[in-house]
């Protein structure tokens, strides 16, 4: 980030991890935290804000879900509703993942 030209890059000791176990949902991170394992999220506290919308109904949510095509490595956002659904697990270029291949470039 130094590099990109922000002045001010801090590193919080022992991780975010570290940090929400200390602090709970009473610190500065809010919502749920995404690892890379099967669990896909992971929460400090039994008062987690969920910060997440439905990528179908813009209902709240925190639940990421595999798009149905198995070459497809896109995760989609969506409620327990509308992951039941099997037409809003086929690919699509609105999915999460697709949405922050084209803002990040």
């Amino acid at each position: 980030m130094i590099n990109r030209g922000f002045q001010e890059v801090f590193q919080i000791q022992g991780g975010i991890v570290r940090y929400g176990e200390t602090f709970k949902d009473k610190g500065l991170w809010e919502g749920s935290l995404y690892v890379f394992d099967e669990r896909m999220t992971m929460d400090f506290s039994d008062e987690t804000k969920v910060i997440g919308e439905c990528e179908v109904c813009s209902e709240p949510t925190k639940t990421f879900v595999n798009c149905a095509n198995l070459g497809c490595k896109d995760l989609v956002l969506l409620c327990e509703p509308c992951s039941n659904k099997t037409e809003n697990l086929v690919c699509k270029p609105t999915h999460t993942r697709g949405r922050s291949k084209d803002l990040v470039g």
